[in-house]
C-alpha cells in the first residue's frame, strides 16, 4: 500500500499523528496599555496590569476570541495569565467574557491543556477559586501565587514543559515589549 506523505508511511499502523501545535496570529504578540499577550512553549501568556485601558481590555477580548477560534485541531496548550493589579470588570464586561466562554467552552475542553492565573494578591487569588469552584472550567486549572508555581502546575497537563525555560522566554519578552510600549511603539523585525 503507498501511501501519500512520507510522514504517513513512517507513522506505525494505527496511530493517529501528533496534532500540530498552535501557532501564534502573524500580528502576535499583542502590546498595548497594560496587556501582553504572546505565544512560548506551547503556553499563551497573557499579561494584564493597572495601565489596561478599556480599549486594551477590549482589544483582549477580541484577540482571545481569534485565538481560541484559530486553535482549530491544534495539540491542547497551556494558558497562563498573570494579573498584578485588581481590574474590576462592569456588568457588560463580565457578561461579555461569559458568552465569550460559553459560545467556546467546547473548543477550549479540546485545545486547553490547562489554566493557570497568577497575581500576588490573595483577596484575588480566593475570589477567583472561589468563581471556578462555582462554574468550573471545561479543563485543569490553578491559581497562584507567582508565574513560575502556576507553570509548574501546568507542567502536570504538559509533561513536555519546561516551566524555567517557558518562564524566561516569556519574561524576557515582556521586559522587551511592555518596556518598548512604554517608551513608544514596538518595532518588529522584518
Amino acid at each position: 500500500m503507498h501511501s501519500a506523505s512520507g510522514e504517513e508511511a513512517s507513522r506505525p499502523a494505527g496511530r493517529k499523528p501528533m496534532p500540530k501545535l498552535w501557532k501564534a496570529p502573524s500580528h502576535w504578540p499583542v502590546v498595548a496599555d497594560g496587556l501582553l499577550m504572546t505565544l512560548h512553549h506551547n503556553v499563551m501568556f497573557v499579561y494584564l496590569d493597572e495601565h489596561a485601558t478599556a480599549e486594551a481590555q477590549e482589544q483582549h477580548l477580541n484577540e482571545l476570541a481569534g485565538a481560541i477560534d484559530s486553535r482549530g485541531d491544534s495539540a491542547p496548550m497551556g494558558v497562563l495569565y498573570e494579573q498584578n493589579a485588581v481590574l474590576l470588570a462592569d456588568a457588560r464586561q463580565r457578561a461579555r467574557v461569559a458568552e465569550l466562554f460559553r459560545r467556546r467552552r467546547i473548543a477550549l475542553a479540546r485545545t486547553t491543556a490547562g489554566f493557570a492565573l497568577a497575581t500576588p494578591s490573595p483577596l484575588v487569588r480566593g475570589v477567583l477559586r472561589a468563581l471556578f469552584w462555582l462554574e468550573p472550567p471545561p479543563y485543569p486549572w490553578a491559581v497562584a501565587a507567582t508565574p513560575l508555581a502556576g507553570l509548574e502546575v501546568l507542567r502536570g497537563h504538559m509533561p513536555a514543559l519546561d516551566p524555567l525555560t517557558a518562564l524566561r522566554a516569556y519574561e524576557t519578552a515582556k521586559a522587551r515589549l511592555m518596556g518598548n510600549h512604554r517608551r513608544g511603539p514596538v518595532r518588529r523585525a522584518s
